[in-house]
């Protein structure tokens, strides 16, 4: 190696510092409070793209894909004990893909593909007092699978998937009966993740028709229409898993095809901004199945980068309430895929923003005057500073350019 190539290589390492120590800076407050523990692996088959759904004070985890085998085969957490129970199997085809939601203490779950790729539209209740699941209304929409599901305010949904759709479908219990709502309002997509926060429901990344996507989106039940939000600071995603964690929406694992994904996520949705997690520390994976119980988050299974299934356990859980750590700073961040710059947290103050890059040249100067802002920017490859200066407070950090 010459020594061209060492100064290269150390200006890189120099800059990764530099962006690490910015990061560190940014979101250390934050990720220490939550904590990601592994727990019990389950005792059966390792799959991916299966479904998980939690009711009362049991998550469970059923369906999935393995090798060319499709499953139905059904499991019970018990958080209390850290243990598995077999309980009833879904009935009809073992699939993966599948839908599933919660409404009156009552599971519901269907659609998906079979092991010979053929769609399903059938639909089941699964009563856990009794063990029992029941046949119900079939899907009407369709035909799809890795689409995000949903239920809000005892009303289920059904939205997007592959082939890639932006259809939305509503599950109503007490009639047994599907109907219609309107489309989605992004792009057509699958493998998004979805959670639900205080009867608001939102759907996060997802594989667009080229590439995933970042976007966060909140569903308005009663004008049943989409805004689009703060989209995910970092790395666009699709086959990441969604729950919620005292009422803040996480977003963990997932890849892009080339890459599989550590960092994680929190949207706390009264500032309509992402908080930076513990990284997960389990094996890397995309479509794991996830859940929620008395305030703390698990992600169970998936496809790790090597191609194998995996049958492990991680929860996610609060050790010290954030509500303390709302950030008092304002945020900046450049979302690559969507070439868009992300300001946010300015107090609707006039606020000065000055983007420069490492030759010294300013790209953009701007006063910013709204709480939350997203400006268009076509940048080069490169790393570039920023500043934002206000009449209280002024701060700087950069951001790398990877393409």
């Amino acid at each position: 190696m010459n020594l061209k190539q060492n100064l290269i290589d150390m200006k890189k390492f120099t800059t990764l510092i530099i962006l690490s120590l910015v990061c560190i800076s940014f979101s250390f407050s934050f990720a220490q409070q939550f904590a990601w523990t592994q727990k019990a692996n389950l005792p059966g088959f390792g799959r991916h793209s299966g479904i998980g759904f939690a009711i009362g004070q049991y998550g469970y985890l059923t369906t999935g894909f393995d090798n060319g085998s499709c499953y139905n085969d059904m499991w019970r957490y018990d958080q209390q004990n850290n243990s598995w129970t077999q309980v009833a199997s879904m009935p009809g085809n073992g699939r993966y893909g599948a839908s599933s939601f919660v409404i009156n203490g009552k599971a519901y779950a269907g659609i998906g593909w079979n092991s010979s790729n053929q769609s399903l539209s059938d639909f089941y209740e699964y009563d856990p007092g009794v063990n029992i699941w029941i046949s119900k209304a079939v899907y009407i929409g369709p035909p799809v699978y890795t689409a995000v599901s949903f239920s809000v305010n005892n009303l289920g949904y059904i939205a997007t998937g592959y082939p890639l759709s932006k259809k939305v479908f509503q599950y109503n219990a007490a009639n047994d009966a599907w109907q219609q709502k309107a489309d989605f309002s992004g792009a057509e997509r699958q493998s998004a993740a979805s959670f639900v926060i205080n009867d608001t429901a939102y759907i996060a990344t997802g594989y667009l028709n080229n590439n995933p996507t970042t976007e966060l989106w909140r569903y308005n039940q009663a004008t049943d229409s989409w805004s689009q939000l703060q989209w995910l600071p970092n790395n666009a995603r699709y086959g990441a898993v969604g729950f919620n964690v005292n009422s803040y929406g996480i977003i963990a694992t997932g890849g892009n095809g080339n890459y599989y994904f550590t960092d994680c996520y929190a949207y706390y949705p009264p500032i309509n901004q992402w908080i930076n997690l513990p990284v997960f520390t389990g094996t890397i994976r995309r479509h794991a199945c996830s859940f929620s119980i008395n305030g703390k988050g698990y992600l169970s299974c998936g496809i790790s980068a090597t191609g194998s299934t995996l049958n492990d356990l991680w929860e996610l859980s609060e050790v010290t309430s954030i509500a303390e750590a709302t950030p008092s700073k304002p945020q900046v961040y450049f979302n690559q895929s969507a070439q868009v710059l992300h300001v946010s947290g300015l107090k609707n103050k006039p606020t000065t923003l000055t983007i420069t890059s490492m030759t010294g040249q300013i790209v953009l100067h701007q006063v910013c005057t709204k709480e939350n802002m997203q400006l268009p920017l076509a940048l080069a490859k490169g790393v570039y500073s920023y500043s934002l200066a206000g009449n209280e407070e002024q701060t700087s950090g950069k951001f790398e350019i990877m393409h």
